[in-house]
């Protein structure tokens, strides 16, 4: 039976513990600037335009390389 109330207890200690750990960062969290804003946009679009060239020229080359290999079924 101790055992079971022990165990109670540091669950909800844990769960206490990480409520006052989240409260305590969202309090230190700040909006970004215009400026900070502008950044990870840019860094957001460039990345997701660099993904998707990278993208678009692996399919361009597997294309003509999987007709070579698996070869035209017409």
């Amino acid at each position: 039976m101790k055992s079971e109330n022990k165990s109670e207890r540091n669950i909800l200690y844990d769960i206490f513990y990480y409520w006052i750990a989240g409260v305590q960062f969202l309090r230190k969290c700040t909006k970004p600037s215009k400026q900070e804003y502008k950044q990870l946009l840019r860094a957001y679009i460039g990345g997701i335009l660099f993904l998707g060239s990278l993208a678009y020229v692996i399919k361009l080359i597997h294309i003509p390389i999987n007709n070579i290999i698996v070869g035209n079924k017409e």
